[in-house]
C-alpha cells in the first residue's frame, strides 16, 4: 500500500500539491488486509486467545479477528504517523522489536502496548489534535504528531529522536518488567 501510495504521489504531482492516496481508500485497505491477515490467524493457525499480565488467559473465540484487525491497522497508522523525523520511527521500531525478542515465549497483548508506548503516545497526540479541532474549532497544538510540535518550538531533529528513542527504551523496559513479573 505504501507503495501504490508513493507511487500516486509522484504521478500526480500538480501545481504544488502532492496526492497519495486519500485517507478513506488507505483506510479501507489497511482494514482489509488486516481483516485477511487476522482471519488467517484465526483460522489457519488456531489463534483465539487474549493473555494479559496478572489477569491470566481468556479465550476470546471469533472476537480474535475484529480485535488482531483493530491492533494491526493502529500499529500500522501510529508506525506510519511517527515517520516524520529521519530515524524517528525506524529507531522506535528497532527498541520494540528488540523488546519482543526478550518476549518472544511469552504472551503480548497487554505487553505490546507498553512497549510501543511512544507509537500510543505519537498517534494520540494526533487523534487529540483531530478532535479537538471538530470537537471544539481550536487546536490543542499548533502542529501535529507531538514529535512535529518539538520542532516547531526549535528542537533540532536529532533532539527530538534522541529523546524520543530514550522514552521508547524506558517504554520497553517497563513492558519487559511487567511481563517478566508476571511469570
Amino acid at each position: 500500500m505504501g507503495l501504490a501510495d508513493d507511487i500516486k504521489f509522484i504521478i500526480t504531482r500538480r501545481k504544488g500539491k502532492f496526492l497519495g492516496l486519500d485517507r478513506k481508500k488507505m483506510l479501507i485497505l489497511q482494514l482489509l488486509f488486516a481483516l485477511a491477515i487476522s482471519a488467517m490467524l484465526y483460522f489457519l493457525e488456531g489463534l483465539n486467545n487474549l493473555y494479559i499480565s496478572g489477569l491470566g488467559n481468556f479465550v476470546i473465540y471469533a472476537w480474535y479477528i475484529p480485535l488482531a484487525t483493530f491492533i494491526i491497522v493502529a500499529f500500522a497508522n501510529a508506525y506510519n504517523i511517527s515517520d516524520g523525523l529521519d530515524g524517528l520511527s525506524a529507531g522506535l521500531l528497532l527498541i520494540c522489536l528488540i523488546a519482543f525478542l526478550a518476549l518472544t515465549s511469552r504472551e503480548l497483548d497487554l505487553t505490546l502496548a507498553l512497549i510501543g508506548g511512544m507509537f500510543i503516545i505519537i498517534v494520540a497526540s494526533s487523534l487529540l489534535q483531530i478532535l479537538s479541532k471538530k470537537i471544539f474549532k481550536k487546536k490543542i497544538l499548533p502542529v501535529s504528531p507531538l514529535h512535529m510540535y518539538f520542532k516547531y518550538i526549535g528542537w533540532e531533529e536529532s533532539k527530538i529522536v534522541s529523546r524520543f528513542w530514550l522514552a521508547g527504551g524506558m517504554f520497553a523496559i517497563l513492558g519487559l518488567w511487567i511481563s517478566l513479573l508476571s511469570r
